[in-house]
């Protein structure tokens, strides 16, 4: 009897869980885990579904998903170590280390968002071209 870890998977089921995880078919992760390039694929079919529907098999694919899912997702503490150590890395190019220390300071909410609103019909620009030219009367009357 072939001899099982301490997921309770022999080897080979241990390779096919991993191929799984990784993306391959049942029949490819079957071929790959057994070595199998011969025979009828409805055997190897059949043969990949049975460790498919297998408890523990189906268990650890699942287990070794989820750490890949785990895995893929970056943590803000590692995404601004990342962008400063590029921002900082004298060897990127210019633009990489400025797009690096850009995307810091949004992440840091490091700009303020200019919004732009009417009061009695003036924008801002409107209200500063109007306070311009009264400031320029007011200089005019004292010259």
């Amino acid at each position: 009897m072939a001899q099982k870890d301490k997921n309770g998977l022999t080897a080979k089921q241990e390779a096919y869980a991993q191929a799984r995880a990784d993306g391959l078919t049942q029949r490819q992760a079957y071929m790959k885990a057994y070595d199998d390039n011969g025979g009828l694929d409805t055997t190897k079919d059949v043969n990949a579904c049975k460790l498919d529907s297998n408890a523990q098999v189906a268990q650890r694919i699942e287990q070794l998903r989820q750490r890949t899912r785990d895995g893929a997702v970056l943590d803000r503490d590692s995404i601004t170590a990342m962008l400063s150590d590029m921002a900082s890395d004298e060897s990127n190019a210019k633009g990489t280390r400025l797009k690096a220390l850009d995307m810091l300071n949004r992440m840091q909410a490091s700009y303020t968002e200019r919004k732009d609103i009417t009061v009695n019909g003036l924008t801002r620009d409107d209200r500063k071209q109007a306070m311009q030219a009264q400031l320029q009367a007011l200089q005019d009357t004292w010259e």
